[in-house]
Parts: structure tokens; sequence; C-alpha cells
């Protein structure tokens, strides 16, 4: 005679809670596992007293006003993205995220996101006198030092650095897009022999560690008279960014129908007009991607910028930001005002280009 699902659920939890209880006599160590028996008998205990409900009542309110919150906050939210459409292009991204997110991860992503950039900022409002005086690092400090900001900027040079990254990036990015569309377009458009081949070898290209090319990078450079100029920068920042190019590329090229080729050949479109006028505008959201990760990545690039660029007023950003650490000591109230002025230019290319993001790597690895 089969057991009665009720009986069944209620043999299966009592299966676990024995090997439980069991495993914890086995540890035997209540701060690394306690046992089923113990944490009842707790319960038992704490449940008569008043602190106990106060507790779950506290708790209670919490979670209700947050969730109160968050509704209402949603609901103005919405109604001012159906409003204004610029507002739903900005959220659009950040709910299609939130939709693929599993609920629990959300825990570890506030505290590998949220906390270190709450203390960023709460660090760049400090005075010098504020980390001497014990204030918890998570403390707002009673009078923010708007001093910081401006010392990054006259003091330390922070425009200059600025200038000289964006001189690089809107060089790099550009055209490292481009010939890498055109290299993703010759391997999934033309009939070249050997496409997997020519594909695996620039993937080869990304494995290999960027450190093994300094010293190669370094001796050539010094005999080109390369070291410190934009064009050697900018140079070998497009031999290294050319492979990951590729990859985005061709997976979204893969997703295009070669039936609009044949179309577009019909009509008398040469193959220079079918990459230019068809399958690069098809390619955008692939595009702006690309823009997005690769301005990132040159942006934030310090390892080939402290060996190429020496002259102090030639450095990029994060190789000029490391002047703010003193040998002696280091004012991180001014360093993290620097660090935060600096990312200014990445969400402004962020928020230009980011309603194609998510559509341009979804594309990215059909294949």
């Amino acid at each position: 005679m089969k057991p009665s699902g009720l009986g069944r659920k209620a043999g299966i939890i009592c299966f676990w809670l024995v090997l439980w209880q069991f495993i914890s006599i086995a540890v035997h160590n209540s701060i690394i596992l306690v046992g089923p028996a113990e944490v009842a008998g707790a319960l038992i205990a704490q449940i008569s007293t008043a602190e106990f409900w106060r507790t779950i009542g506290l708790t209670f309110g919490k979670i209700s006003t947050g969730f109160l919150g968050a509704f209402l906050a949603g609901i103005l939210t919405g109604s001012a993205a159906c409003r204004f459409p610029f507002l739903k292009d900005l959220l659009e991204p950040v709910m299609v995220l939130v939709k693929s997110v599993p609920v629990a991860s959300f825990v570890i992503l506030a505290l590998i996101w949220i906390v270190p950039i709450f203390t960023l900022v709460a660090t760049a409002l400090k005075h010098k006198k504020d980390f001497m005086s014990g204030l918890s690092l998570f403390q707002l400090p009673a009078e923010i030092a708007w001093d910081n900001f401006t010392n990054a900027i006259t003091k330390g040079n922070l425009f200059n650095y600025m200038k000289n990254d964006l001189i690089i990036s809107c060089l790099k990015v550009p055209l490292g897009i481009f010939v890498g569309a055109m290299a993703s377009f010759a391997l999934t458009r033309l009939n070249i022999k050997h496409r997997v081949g020519i594909f695996v070898f620039f993937l080869i290209g990304m494995m290999l560690p960027m450190q093994t090319a300094l010293v190669p990078i370094n001796i050539i450079y010094s005999k080109l008279n390369l070291l410190n100029t934009y064009f050697g920068l900018f140079y070998v920042y497009i031999g290294f960014g050319i492979s990951y190019c590729i990859l985005i590329m061709r997976g979204f090229m893969l997703g295009i129908p070669k039936d609009i080729d044949e179309a577009a050949c019909i009509d008398g479109c040469n193959k220079w007009q079918l990459f230019y006028k068809i399958i690069l505008p098809i390619a955008k959201p692939a595009i702006a991607t690309l823009f997005i990760t690769d301005f990132l990545s040159t942006w934030n690039e310090y390892l080939l910028a402290s060996v190429i660029i020496n002259d102090n007023t030639m450095k990029t950003v994060p190789v000029g930001i490391m002047t703010f650490v003193g040998e002696h000591g280091t004012d991180y109230g001014y360093l993290c005002a620097g660090l935060l002025v600096s990312v200014i230019p990445v969400m402004i290319v962020y928020l230009i280009f980011q309603r194609y993001f998510v559509e341009g790597m979804a594309g990215a690895v059909k294949s």
C-alpha cells in the first residue's frame, strides 16, 4: 500500500531532520552547525519573552515599510516612464537585468556593488580630521568636504588626465569597432578559406596574458620612439582589443539571415555597400554594446598605460590617479573624490548607448 502524499512528505522532512541532527552530533561544534533539537529548544525559550515578539514586530514593520515604499516608488517611476520615453529607455536595461536575476542574488549584488560605492562616496566627502576622529567608514561627515573635489581637479591635474584618456578612447574605440566589424563581416559573409581557424587564432589572442607582452612592447617602442606618444598607446590598445570586438560582432552577425545578403545582391549592392549600408545598421545593438564595454576598458586600463606613458602631462586617468597616493601617507578623501569625478565620462557613454546594450549582448552569445 502506497503512503499518502502528506505522509510521504512528512517522512521526507523527518529524514532530513534526523540526518541534520546526526551531522550536528558528528561535528560537535554549535558554532559550525547547530542541530534541530537545539534550534527547537532555543525557539521555545525565546517565544515566551517580550523581546522576541518586539523583534518580530520591528522586523515585520521594516519589511512592510520597505514593501510599501517600493510599491509607491514603482507606481511613480512607471507613471513617469510612461510619460517620458527617455526615462523608459533609461530604465529598460535595468528592468531586463532585474527580471533575469534570481531574487536571492540581490543580497549578494547589494554587498558587492552598493556597499563599496556608498563607502567611496562617504569617503570622498570627508576631511582629513574625520579619519582621525574615529568616524565610521560608512558614516557621512557632519561637514561635507567639497574642497576634495576642487583639489582633485586643480592640484591633482585630473582634467588633464581625463583629456588624455578621452583623446585615446575617442580614437581607439570607434576605429577598433570598425576594424572588428569588417573582420567579422569577412568571417561570416564572405567565402574565405579557414574561417574557423582564423577566428580561433583571434580567440587565442584573448587568452594570452597581457603581462607577457610588456617587455617586448617596451623594447620595440623604445627603438621606434613610440614611448610617451598617443599613437603608441593607441596602437597597442587596438591590438589587444580587436579579438574581443570580433567575438561580439561575429556572434551578432551570425544571427543576421543570409537572405538579406541575397536580396541586397539582387538590388545591385556590392560587398562594401552590403557591409556599410545594410549589415552595420542592423548591428547597431552590438556596436553600442562594444562602444560601452570597449570605452570602459580603455578608460580604466592601467598596466599598458603605466609602461608606455611616463610623461606626467600625458598620463591617463588610472595612471594619474595613482599620483594621488602619497609615499608616506594618502588623503583618501582627495583620492576618492578624484575617482568619482573620473567616472563621469563613462556614465555619459553608458546613458547614450544603454538602450542597445542588453540586445547586443543577447545577440552576441547566440553563436
